[in-house]
């Protein structure tokens, strides 16, 4: 009834457990990058329906007026996000075309109805073996509002300038 020894193995982990860690340290460092970034930021399941939101960052619901919980699992369609269908179709014809999209400039709207600008750029990925996209977009807006009025009092000056020289 005694033992007369044991028999056994020994793998050496160490490797994979490197390797893990790195990726893990990886994992954390994007989840922060997304969460603090500036920019509005999406990360959607790609999906023939629409790209089905899985997360947002801070800069998103400040920019669109909605909350995270508010269109975690909705789309981009569902929500109207863009304002106008046909940039909406040219944006995804532009994204598929190439598996990217850099500076797209787009008209989007708020939660509160509010129509804004916004230049977008998406890169798409694969997760499990599924398409994804992350996106983030600039709210330019005010820009472009500026810019409006700087014609605007260009064409004034100018105006006011070629009466004077003919009176």
């Amino acid at each position: 009834g005694r033992a007369l020894g044991i028999e056994g193995f020994i793998e050496d982990i160490t490797e994979r457990k490197r390797t893990q860690d790195a990726l893990r340290r990886s994992e954390e460092r994007f989840a922060q990058a997304f969460r603090s970034s500036p920019a509005a930021m999406l990360l959607a399941k790609i999906e023939v329906a629409g790209n089905r939101i899985i997360d947002a960052n801070e800069a998103f619901e400040r920019v669109s007026g909605y909350r995270r919980k508010e269109i975690i699992g909705r789309t981009g369609k569902e929500l109207g996000l863009f304002a106008d269908p046909r940039e909406y179709g040219e944006f995804m014809k532009q994204f598929r075309g190439g598996g990217r999209i850099r500076g797209f400039e787009f008209h989007f709207r708020r939660k509160s109805g509010e129509i804004g600008t916004g230049l977008i750029s998406a890169e798409s990925m694969e997760l499990d073996g599924e398409p994804w996209m992350i996106g983030a977009t600039i709210d330019i807006t005010e820009q472009k509002a500026a810019e409006q009025d700087r014609r605007q009092s260009e064409r004034q000056y100018r105006s006011l300038f070629n009466s004077m020289q003919e009176g």
